[in-house]
């Protein structure tokens, strides 16, 4: 009778340990995100960047697309969540395409003052491909996000 009795608080034990390791708080095993898609938000340093909408068409602006290319037009929302101006302009994004970087046609240098949200926009010409993708580097160089851009 006593060995019955040890063993079922054996199993009860191990049992009540196996319920309580597997009810852990799931949110604190959260990973840093870096991956973003187009209407999502990342928060990355002091910076919350949205790539809001990404339009590809053969011609914008002063801008004709040549032969198997496209334009692609990127338009940003970007807030400074910091105490101090920042400045955001093309050499904050970076775009590489079968390890080929790519310039934006058009960017400008923005300075962000303490937190003021803009819409930035940025306009490359690429080769027509179904995904693209774009860091965003938020000034530490361990701390980027990237953003993956469907056609």
């Amino acid at each position: 009778m006593k060995k019955s009795k040890l063993f079922s608080l054996i199993l009860v034990t191990i049992g009540s340990i196996s319920f309580l390791t597997g009810c852990q708080d799931l949110s604190l095993k959260e990973e840093n995100k870096t991956s973003y898609k187009v209407q999502e938000e990342a928060k990355i340093d002091h910076f919350q960047v949205t790539l809001e909408n990404a339009t590809f068409k053969d011609e914008y602006l002063h801008l004709t697309a040549n032969a198997g290319n496209k334009v692609m037009i990127l338009s940003f929302k970007i807030k400074n969540n910091s105490k101090n101006s920042v400045n955001v302009s093309g050499n904050s994004f970076s775009l590489s395409i079968d390890n080929q970087s790519y310039l934006p046609v058009s960017s400008e240098n923005y300075p962000i003052a303490s937190n003021e949200e803009i819409t930035y926009e940025l306009i490359y010409e690429v080769p027509e491909k179904e995904e693209y993708s774009l860091i965003f580097y938020s000034g530490v160089v361990t701390n980027n996000a990237s953003f993956v851009i469907n056609r």
